[in-house]
């Protein structure tokens, strides 16, 4: 159903509760608040009869007790509905409410204080926290309405009478019983709202959001595995960094599992997350977004879509989507005949790489006719160094890769009319080393080195030989080198000309000039060569 149908009023929140005896539904922007009985029925007209109020101020909340509404306000202020849509002020300072409707949060003196309307009270709860905002947020537990465990745990040793408040401010969380406040959690980072985690109908856990879009803290009571230690303070990191956390509400099926629901402007997440176990998985992801939800009932949550209408999600379902059992129960009979299995699968396996192998050399022997026919040459930067073992050189060559296999790679050296040469074949590994010994009074600035290369068809028939077969960037870097030097001296020529000119009291602007004119001819010479 619409939750309204006038069409200038978009309401962004909304909170169905029972209202003098009445399912009624409550739905509110900044200014408005709209208010008329709940019914699934679409057909009937019970939104065009709501009521429409005009509130006195912004409105944060609406919070209930025991079948009454109150507004809580912004910046401050508090204020009661009343059954025939009046506003009555309860505090023009209150931040918020306290477990009982006729106590109100307000910031007084660099501290949040409790004020007791039904008995004109006030009592400093705790000091605010320096340069921390004045904002703090509540959420009422009645002993009705939650389970005895975790009230008991919040009761922190008081008789767990009457209704008690948990009261987030900054980075800490308080428990509120009567007028009197016990520090329970501290957070590293700051709390900015508490939501109710529901199992079936009653308030099982609390979830504080963060300042931090992607970190909520769940608070329950850990079940069997702490007894006996209080709540547990759990950490939830979503993979969602630009989502709101909408709802979160414990599994109707197993206990330790939590749904929660956040969206974006685009999708809305289904996240489930097993209580003690790090990890989130994101069950179901929707093309469409809501902008407020809330736990209705043991197997429904409401949302309020961006069209105005209450939709309902059935927690049925979502359990259901996770009900397949992924658990699968061996057993004897399904490991028979496994060893004809595998040995059919290591017959074609080794099938497998006698038709790769093929293929490799089919492919490399291609490579070799083309280096041949195309008379071309490899882009290959050699290693090549001399070494000293004890009293003699060697003259090492080493290749990484892009060789042919099955070819063989002469490796010769020049000096003195004398040549020196080795020959070494390439392995399946493509790379090459060769260390050639040589004589020290061989290695001359007239050296030259040749790297031959002899490709084969087959083992027995030689196929061609390609003479200096790799395109060596060194011979570009040595005549760089000789540029490099050939333009310092150049430069160095001109400098000593110059200060010989100002020593000598002859630098006149005409010959400055054609200093200039020279040098940069010169230079772009060399940077043209």
């Amino acid at each position: 159903m619409y939750a309204i149908d006038d069409e200038e009023i978009v309401p962004r929140h909304f909170a169905v509760c029972n209202f003098y005896g009445v399912e009624t539904c409550f739905c509110w922007n900044a200014d408005k608040l709209i208010i008329y009985p709940y019914t699934k029925d679409s057909s009937t007209q019970v939104t065009q009869d709501a009521r429409i109020l005009s509130t006195p101020a912004p409105i944060k909340k609406v919070q209930f007790f025991d079948n009454r509404a109150f507004l809580i306000c912004l910046p401050q202020g508090a204020y009661k509905v009343s059954r025939n849509g009046e506003f009555a002020l309860l505090s023009k300072n209150a931040l918020g409410m306290g477990g009982e409707f006729f106590q109100v949060l307000i910031v007084w003196n660099n501290g949040i204080y409790l004020d007791n309307k039904q008995v004109k009270s006030s009592k400093l709860l705790f000091p605010l926290t320096p340069n921390a905002s004045e904002i703090v947020c509540t959420f009422s537990l009645n002993p009705a309405s939650t389970e005895p465990q975790l009230m008991s745990y919040f009761a922190a040793g008081w008789e767990a009478e009457g209704n008690l408040c948990v009261v987030g401010h900054h980075r800490k969380l308080y428990t509120l019983r009567t007028d009197t406040v016990q520090l329970i959690y501290t957070s590293d980072s700051t709390i900015v709202d508490i939501l109710p985690v529901k199992r079936r109908d009653k308030v099982a856990g609390l979830l504080l959001l963060t300042e931090q879009a992607n970190l909520v803290i769940l608070v329950h009571d850990g079940g069997d595995k702490c007894a006996e230690h209080g709540p547990v303070f759990e950490r939830i990191y979503l993979k969602e960094n630009d989502s709101t956390m909408l709802c979160a509400t414990f599994s109707l099926q197993m206990e330790n599992v939590l749904w929660m629901i956040c969206c974006n402007q685009f999708r809305t997440y289904y996240i489930r997350k097993e209580l003690f176990v790090e990890a989130v998985q994101e069950v179901k992801v929707e093309e469409r977004t809501f902008t407020c939800m809330q736990y209705y009932k043991p197997n429904t949550i409401l949302g309020l879509s961006q069209r105005k209408e209450l939709i309902e999600v059935s927690l049925e379902e979502l359990d259901n989507s996770l009900s397949i059992d992924n658990n699968i129960v061996l057993h004897t009979a399904m490991f028979q005949k496994t060893d004809i299995i595998m040995e059919k699968i290591c017959a074609k396996v080794k099938e497998f790489d006698a038709l790769y192998e093929n293929l490799s050399d089919e492919q490399d022997t291609l490579k070799r006719i083309n280096i041949y026919a195309a008379k071309q040459k490899l882009q290959i930067s050699p290693n090549i160094k001399i070494s000293r073992l004890c009293k003699h050189r060697y003259l090492g060559l080493h290749i990484p890769d892009k060789l042919p296999k099955s070819s063989y790679v002469v490796f010769s050296f020049a000096s003195k009319n004398q040549s020196t040469f080795c020959m070494k074949k390439v392995m399946k590994g493509h790379a090459l080393t060769v260390k050639m010994p040589i004589n020290k009074n061989q290695v001359l600035h007239s050296s030259s080195i040749n790297m031959d290369l002899i490709t084969l068809v087959n083992e027995q028939r030689p196929w061609c030989l390609v003479q200096n077969f790799i395109n060596s960037p060194l011979q570009q870097i040595k005549r760089k080198g000789r540029q490099m030097e050939e333009k310092t001296n150049f430069i160095d020529t001109k400098i000593s000309s110059l200060l010989q000119s100002i020593a000598g009291k002859e630098l006149t602007m005409t010959k400055l000039c054609e200093i200039k004119k020279i040098v940069r001819a010169e230079l772009c010479r060399c940077n043209d060569t």
